[in-house]
């Protein structure tokens, strides 16, 4: 068993460097980046669903209004979708300052559309931009998010993802961080090795043609990851190439999950609204829950302790010069700091979320319990 755990080893290291190689692929496409001239640059519409997001909404919609990108060529349509709290009001407030800033409410459901999918279904449709992009209430974008995104819309492109860092202000939120730098640079290696697999919703653009051609959302199937169905319907249906660049100029914050329920239950919808990705994906996720599992077993079949320290030396290596790329280009190498929390995090998770999402379907996001 100990040779079986070092030939896992090394494969889980040789996945790595694979991925490394896609993400090198994806940055160095051929650098056909739509550059603008003054007064050339294409309407641009940013659509964000908000649902009691009073704590996190006027700094969300002011850093997406402060962006350094043409007012006249900027429109922001937000969406209330049935806020209880003061989210109606601040948005009231942000309309009267800022013209290019738009609101509608939604009451209701619509068919088979519920929830976030519902918002965004009723606000893309009334957003005039040939680009939609989107971001979540509770996120701040980047000065440069829409023209330095905008950019990568090249005549044979259709949806453009976008890396989302979290704030680290604690170890349990550093481990977050982390985390999520380590998988969205699977995901955007994924895609320079022309296999995507995913993207998150709270740094994603789309051509609104695009959209449309499709169907929007109303032909996707429903999924608690919306995000994920509109990306492989653009991707599968279309004839749109898509990106998915670790550049800084591009990035989105938003805050860690505070508590570890709020974790488990995102953790969780992830996990739900990820299984229809491609047999390809859970074969590269494989490697990992069986380096993880052998790791974990090691102390009933290894006759001594140093075999699987030695290995998960190696596999902790190989880790943090996967990620370091990301972390550099963001500025937040910093996070390294956390990388013995979140390889304990990182094989507990692999290991036991397989087992969570096919023993509990349901999932209970923003005060809804979907199935």
């Amino acid at each position: 068993m100990i040779l079986v755990l070092f030939g896992v080893t090394i494969l889980y290291i040789a996945v790595l460097v694979w991925l490394r190689f896609g993400m090198r692929r994806e940055r160095c496409r051929p650098r056909r980046l739509r550059l603008f001239s003054p007064g050339t640059e294409p309407l641009v519409s940013v659509v964000v669903a908000a649902r009691n997001e009073e704590a996190n909404l006027r700094q969300c919609l002011e850093s997406i209004l402060g962006n350094d990108y043409p007012k006249e060529k900027l429109e922001v349509v937000v969406v209330d979708d049935r806020s209880t709290d003061a989210t109606p009001s601040i948005i009231a407030d942000l309309t009267r300052e800022h013209p290019n800033l738009r609101s509608l409410r939604i009451e209701r459901d619509d068919g088979k559309l519920r929830g976030k999918t519902n918002a965004l279904a009723r606000g893309i449709p009334t957003a005039r931009g040939e680009i939609i992009m989107l971001t979540d209430a509770d996120c701040i974008v980047s000065r440069t998010w829409v023209r330095e995104t905008a950019k990568y819309f090249t005549e044979d492109v259709g949806i453009v993802a976008g890396v989302t860092m979290l704030n680290d202000t604690s170890w349990f939120s550093g481990m977050q961080a982390l985390d999520w730098m380590y998988l969205l640079s699977v995901a955007a290696s994924t895609i320079g090795l022309r296999i995507p697999l995913t993207v998150i919703g709270n740094n994603l653009s789309f051509r609104k043609a695009a959209y449309e051609q499709v169907g929007g959302y109303e032909a996707v199937p429903f999924s608690v990851t919306e995000d994920q169905a509109l990306f492989r319907a653009i991707i599968t249906k279309t004839s749109w190439d898509h990106r998915f660049p670790i550049d800084g100029g591009c990035g989105v914050t938003s805050d860690a999950c505070s508590t570890f329920g709020e974790l488990r239950r995102q953790k969780h919808r992830w996990g739900i609204g990820g299984k229809d990705i491609q047999f390809r994906g859970p074969l590269i996720m494989s490697v990992g829950v069986l380096e993880h599992l052998l790791l974990v077993l090691s102390p009933l079949y290894a006759p001594a302790v140093w075999p699987a320290f030695a290995a998960l030396a190696v596999k902790c290596g190989g880790d943090a010069m996967f990620a370091s790329r990301a972390l550099r280009e963001y500025g937040r190498v910093r996070l390294l700091r956390y990388l013995p929390l979140f390889e304990l995090y990182f094989i507990i998770y692999t290991i036991v979320l397989p087992i969570a999402i096919i023993v509990d379907t349901k999932v209970v996001w923003k005060g809804r319990t979907y199935r």
